[in-house]
């Protein structure tokens, strides 16, 4: 993971100072102050946010496919603009996504309909989100090149998933030029590297399949046009059993492998469970759950057994390894949005099912054997737990990344089920000692008696006082919660809907109230819980909504909880040996007039950020015809102004650390690129934080 030696625990530490330093340490929830709240969570979290949330996606252990294998076995391919992206949950409570694309260009004989669907994995529905490795990011309203096949049942679905995905992006990063340079990014899982120039990619594809045609490209297909953001991935999750000690248990499919036999690959989960349940400084506790009864992937498991590993591709989801090179397993997870804690200044769902699942069709090849399975299974694990990919960068000049478990290529060095310290350092900062504080107890509150006073007293486990409390949201009314953590008010026989449902709702959905501890240490719990409520008859049917009424509290809305402000205990930061590495440490969050202070700090040298390294090209195969246009506006001089509007605002710090993560390509705000060099780094986004504070 990026996490440790590049941002997260260091503060975002950059040329002796940090943000800790920059500005007060103070956990603040005034309202006027939430948006000055978020841009700090941004710049500090941004380091942290690139290795828990990879470039492109979750991403199962690669061998890596040449390029020319990828068009050899593709049916189909296509230069297409995403047009609509649509989720829903299923009966079993998988989310999957359909995506609708405009086809623009067909680069091979094989016709593809108009409009182009393709339905992926994954998504956000209902207050759940279901993250699925190697499933490839699109963003509305953006070009791809994509490589398909056509897979019985399933329709079209790009070539080896991800890796048949690629981006076209200009080297002028949005400065109008007669000729600039055009680059093909596609997926880390590809050999040799991930980005070629326009003439070298169209080379290697003729050399594979000749009857492949470049297309005449066109500027609009570079430029960023109107996007909705939309990425397998989101948002970021972890495990809340471990903050209470409890242990998570893995239920193991008794067949194994098909080639390595049950007790082989019994043991490679094993090793895997233990490599991250023995890290010290972590709560992580992982075991092995027994026997999966079933290998459906319900969730939640009615069989109680939501963690799953399982074998030979149950669900036939994993492409066929192509020349023993692909794909070696995937995972899974869904995750709770309605419930998250706070924790290095980064919000977490709460992830309640995850299933790992191997491929099959391996069983000519070399690499398949006990040891490297455990690998496989302890990278896996390592997303089953929260963890993206380390870097997804072809090469990754940084040993330190390129040498950890969760690489996005494989190693088979020999390594089996051991850590590596990025690693380490990762699994230390998503699952810390101490462990974050914890709302006790179970969803469902005590009952109520319409009319009738109501309390009910919250416990919290492991608060650092003192701890404050919210009640944020609320579909009852004339609750409110004080800052003793204790519930009361007088229920009506009736519900103030704060989630928009008509009235009355049909089918009346579940109503819930959301409470928020928060501690000084600048960590926070999110949950959400429902009250059943009696009416005096006796009855309990559903409740018709309420009249909004001055008297009664929460009718239009929840009871505002009065605003506080409260200091963050810090732990104290000593200096690193000859390599620094930041200890696990809340990130402080910005008071609204920050005092710089420079003072005398160790720092972190920041790992250059490799762009692309071309192909070398010859005489190029094809010239892009791109029509001249005006000549570019020169960059202004406040850094992140995507707008050119003289003022930075929140959403475009927010462009820029979609930039950053590599979501969004460089045009989508040139102004944030303050050295010129083709791509955004923490160090400007703490630049543009400082213009939204001071002004430019």
């Amino acid at each position: 993971m990026m996490l440790a030696a590049e941002a997260a625990r260091s503060g975002v530490q950059r040329r002796g100072r940090t943000l800790r330093q920059l500005f007060a340490p103070r956990c603040l929830q005034l309202p006027h102050l939430a948006a000055v709240k978020f841009l700090v969570f941004l710049a500090a979290g941004v380091g942290g946010l690139m290795g828990l949330v990879p470039e492109r996606a979750l991403g199962g252990p690669v061998v890596p496919v040449p390029l020319a294998s990828l068009w050899q076995v593709a049916d189909a391919a296509v230069v297409a603009r995403t047009q609509t992206k649509s989720s829903e949950k299923t009966a079993s409570g998988t989310i999957h996504t359909r995506f609708t694309f405009v086809v623009l260009d067909e680069l091979l004989p094989a016709p593809v309909p108009q409009p182009l669907v393709i339905e992926l994995p994954g998504g956000e529905a209902e207050g759940w989100v279901e993250v699925v490795s190697n499933t490839p990011t699109f963003l509305v309203g953006q070009v791809y090149l994509l490589l398909l096949r056509q897979v019985p049942g399933r329709g079209w679905q790009p070539v080896q998933l991800d890796l048949g995905v690629f981006s076209l992006s200009s080297s002028e990063d949005g400065r109008m030029s007669t000729s600039p340079q055009v680059f093909v990014t596609g997926s880390a899982g590809i050999e040799g590297g991930s980005r070629w120039t326009w003439d070298a990619f169209w080379r290697l594809a003729r050399e594979a399949r000749p009857v492949a045609r470049a297309p005449r490209l066109r500027r609009e297909w570079l430029a960023p046009s109107v996007s909705a953001p939309f990425q397998f991935g989101r948002p970021l999750a972890r495990l809340f059993e471990s903050d209470l000690g409890e242990a998570v248990p893995f239920a193991v499919d008794p067949r194994g492998d098909a080639i390595l036999g049950a007790d082989a690959s019994r043991s490679a989960v094993s090793q895997g469970l233990a490599a991250w349940s023995t890290v010290e400084g972590s709560s992580l506790r992982l075991i092995d759950g027994g026997d999966a009864v079933s290998l459906d992937v319900a969730c939640p498991d009615p069989q109680g057994q939501s963690f799953k590993v399982r074998f030979r591709d149950p669900d036939d989801a994993i492409p066929p390894p192509v020349d023993c090179r692909g794909i070696l397993a995937l995972t899974s997870y869904r995750a709770n949005t309605r419930e998250t804690k706070v924790l290095g200044a980064q919000e977490f769902a709460r992830i309640r099912c995850a299933t790992v699942s191997f491929a099959d069709d391996w069983e000519q090849c070399p690499n398949w054997n006990p040891c490297n399975l455990a690998e496989v299974a302890t990278h896996e694990l390592g997303h089953a737990i929260g963890l993206g990919h380390s870097s997804e960068r072809v090469p990754e000049p940084n040993s330190r990344l390129r040498d950890a478990t969760m690489y996005a290529q494989a190693h088979f060095d020999g390594r089996c089920a051991a850590l590596r310290d990025d690693d380490i350092d990762a699994v230390r900062f998503l699952y810390p000692v101490p462990a974050p504080l914890s709302i006790l107890g179970g969803v469902v509150l005590g009952a109520a008696v319409a009319d009738t006073p109501y309390v009910h007293r919250f416990e919290l486990a492991l608060a650092v006082p003192p701890a404050r409390w919210r009640l944020s949201r609320s579909d009852y009314c004339g609750l409110q919660v004080d800052q003793q953590g204790v519930l009361s008010g007088t229920l009506p026989g009736c519900l103030c809907w704060s989630r928009g449902v008509g009235a009355p709702p049909t089918p009346a959905p579940t109503p819930y109230l959301f409470v928020t501890a928060e501690d000084a240490s600048c960590r926070s719990h999110s949950r959400f819980f429902t009250i059943p409520i009696e009416l005096p008859d006796g009855t309990t049917g559903p409740l018709p909504s309420c009249t909004p009424t001055s008297g009664l509290p929460g009718a239009v809305s929840p009871t505002p909880t009065p605003t506080f402000t409260i200091a963050c205990v810090l732990p104290e930061r000593t200096p690193p040996s000859a390599t620094p590495v930041g200890t696990a440490a809340q990130t402080p969050i910005v008071t609204p007039t920050p005092t710089v202070t420079p003072v005398d700090s160790w720092s972190l040298t920041p790992t250059p950020s490799p762009r692309g390294q071309p192909t070398s090209t010859p005489t190029p195969e094809v010239t892009p015809a791109l029509s001249p246009s005006a000549s570019a506006t020169e960059s202004p001089a406040c850094v992140g102004d995507c707008d050119r509007s003289g003022v930075v605002t929140v959403d475009e710090i927010v462009r820029m650390v979609n930039i950053a993560l590599g979501i969004f390509p460089t045009t989508y705000c040139v102004a944030g690129d303050r050295d010129g060099n083709g791509g955004i780094t923490i160090d400007e986004i703490i630049d543009a934080v400082r213009r939204v504070l001071e002004g430019c």
